[in-house]
């Protein structure tokens, strides 16, 4: 059952601006939430932010953290009941080394915030061309050395 405040009772008005404050610094932590998809060649991630444009949003990165701060405008009203996040927000995120720092890229479309990380070479997967066993391999390369014919040295 959903909790209807007293409107009746100071206490519980209090109580109830001790639970929105409580709730929403812990919710701050947290919101956005994000999916993160690692691609071949890039890192996507991508957060519904409603109601947000770009002038709600700052993103930077400093080394391998991403940071992405924003503000969710809280609309105007007098609220009795309200569950739905607004507010400033912080979220970090550990890039790999191997991340293209100077190539990502970020829009926000219909309340949809995506951020672009490119993968450097190094960190995207190559195939392992898989050939004859190891040891055939070695085994020919040791026969070709043992065949060799010893040189003396001449005086």
């Amino acid at each position: 059952m959903a909790y209807v405040p007293d409107l009746w009772n100071p206490f519980s008005l209090l109580d109830e601006l001790d639970r929105a404050w409580t709730t929403s610094r812990a919710r701050s932590s947290s919101w956005p939430h994000f999916d993160i998809e690692d691609r071949d060649d890039e890192v996507l991630l991508v957060a519904d932010v409603p109601g947000m444009t770009d002038d709600h949003l700052d993103i930077t990165v400093q080394g391998q953290l991403l940071t992405v701060r924003g503000e969710r405008p809280y609309g105007d009203g007098r609220y009795v009941y309200r569950t739905r996040p607004s507010g400033q927000f912080v979220r970090q995120f550990q890039l790999a080394p191997g991340a293209d720092l100077d190539r990502i890229e970020a829009h926000v479309e219909h309340g949809v915030l995506v951020i672009r990380v490119p993968k450097t070479d190094a960190m995207k997967p190559r195939k392992i061309k898989l050939g004859n066993s190891l040891g055939a391999g070695l085994a020919s390369k040791v026969k070709g050395l043992l065949g060799r014919e010893k040189h003396e040295p001449t005086a």
